[in-house]
């Protein structure tokens, strides 16, 4: 019942009975509680004043503890020791993958596998053994271990523009020739001699000039001459 005048044992009561259905109120229709828990607070000071009733400070602790329950309950801190001194540990935040991976997590662990593309350049000029191994057989040291290789492709290839048309590789610097007279229909003073050519590619006329002056200007194949026919080849 309405009357004109109100204890503030009576104000106090019954703004907390209102305050008290709401907040036990599942109701989405309510709104914000604490909104209208502070709407109702403010209602009950207003009314104190105007009945000229003097609200103490203690007073208050009863709203305050009300309001304490409609706060969010505060997320415990990690207290760690670093050096000597005390600190709060904060949270990491969880990486988030750029890229998907197609990698199956282990059986043991399933962990998430990350793939990782490195490009691998092998040069013959630094293989293992150069002076004693070939440049198409030959073994290459990594220079660091790669391990849980999944898979690997050719990206590219360099090969000479050229090759040596005189090679100990080929065999295609070397030829014998046998010299000998004649005496009487029958063959004397035979003899066969081995040429090599170092390797290389030449143009026709350094050939012919290497042939005369190095290979040519001995005995018995001094009797030779070489020459190049520029239409024929």
């Amino acid at each position: 019942p309405i009357k004109d005048d109100y204890t503030l044992s009576e104000l106090k009561n019954n703004t907390l009975d209102h305050v008290k259905v709401i907040l036990n109120t599942d109701d989405e229709l309510v709104g914000n509680k604490r909104e209208i828990t502070d709407f109702f607070i403010k209602a009950f000071l207003r009314l104190a004043k105007n009945y000229n009733v003097k609200v103490d400070p203690f007073e208050m602790q009863e709203f305050e503890s009300v309001k304490v329950g409609l706060l969010p309950p505060l997320h415990e801190n990690l207290v760690v020791k670093q050096s000597n001194s005390f600190v709060v540990k904060h949270k990491d935040a969880e990486p988030l993958d750029t890229f998907n991976s197609h990698l199956k997590a282990g059986m043991i662990n399933p962990l998430k596998r990350k793939e990782t593309r490195r490009i691998l350049n092998v040069n013959t000029r630094f293989r293992n053994n150069y002076k004693s191994t070939s440049s198409t057989n030959f073994i290459f040291s990594l220079p660091y271990m790669l391990k849980n290789v999944v898979s690997m492709k050719l990206v590219g290839n360099e090969f000479p523009s050229s090759v040596y048309t005189f090679s100990d590789k080929l065999c295609s610097n070397s030829f014998s020739i046998t010299t000998y007279d004649i005496s009487g229909g029958v063959l004397v003073n035979k003899i066969t001699t081995n040429v090599k050519i170092p390797n290389g590619t030449y143009p026709p006329d350094d050939l012919v000039y290497y042939l005369n002056t190095t290979v040519f200007n001995t005995p018995p194949l001094d009797i030779i001459e070489v020459s190049y026919n520029e239409n024929t080849g």
